[in-house]
């Protein structure tokens, strides 16, 4: 560390109260347990009667991922008695609580070939927006942290696939580059008529912040330019 690091180090200490200089000084000590990553393959149904339980204190929740977007499991703080509701879990949930959570209770329907990643932080919060703010640490889920650059032919008058599904994409930036307007939407996408789509038209751009698979459709087809940003 040079000189100037550790003025600046010094300084920033000086400042601090009381209060956060004992936080740091434990948390350097004592290395507390801070977050807990747990991942459940949904294959075999768990039963809410036999549940998947979370043996440690809590106070936020946050899905990470998920193996496509229709994936979900089904939650219940400290009980599995019927008198509790159950809350959903699907992708980019989060929860806080008021106070720490005891213990918790999972359980999900059969998903064949699915599963879902689930942080838990003992003494964080998570805060809507893909940010999360830990007590005993930091971490932070941008926007995305790769891309690709793509290029989808389409043909006349067919709907075509632009944006298949993806679980991972945070956000797809895609150009028409046909020469003349596309549509898109679903599968069923038209050009009139009552499916007509969403219309984009020649060297525009189209965000699409959605990991559902997405349709256009262009009268005399062609390239459509995609940059695509996944986590």
């Amino acid at each position: 560390m040079s000189y100037i690091d550790s003025k600046v180090a010094r300084e920033r200490l000086a400042s601090m109260s009381a209060g956060d200089l004992a936080n740091i000084f434990n948390s350097d000590a004592q290395k507390p347990f801070g977050i807990q990553s747990v991942v459940l393959d949904l294959t075999i149904e768990r039963l809410e009667s036999n549940p998947y339980q979370i043996n440690f204190p809590f106070k936020s929740i946050y899905v990470q991922s998920t193996s496509d977007s229709s994936v979900s499991t089904n939650f219940k703080p400290n009980t599995q008695d019927s008198f509790q509701s159950a809350i959903k879990l699907d992708q980019n949930f989060c929860i806080n609580f008021q106070d720490p959570v005891s213990s918790g209770n999972l359980f999900w329907s059969a998903q064949s070939g699915k599963s879902i990643t689930i942080i838990f932080l003992v003494s964080g919060e998570v805060r809507p927006g893909k940010i999360v703010s830990v007590t005993s640490g930091g971490l932070t889920v941008s926007e995305g942290t790769s891309f690709s650059n793509s290029i989808v032919t389409l043909a006349a008058n067919t709907p075509g696939i632009v944006a298949a599904s993806n679980s991972t994409r945070s956000v797809s930036t895609i150009q028409n580059n046909t020469g003349g307007p596309i549509w898109f939407g679903p599968l069923t996408v038209s050009n009139t008529g009552a499916n007509l789509g969403f219309q984009v038209g020649i060297g525009q751009n189209f965000i699409w912040k959605n990991t559902a698979v997405l349709y256009a459709v262009s009268v005399g087809g062609g390239d459509v330019l995609i940059l695509n940003e996944v986590q």
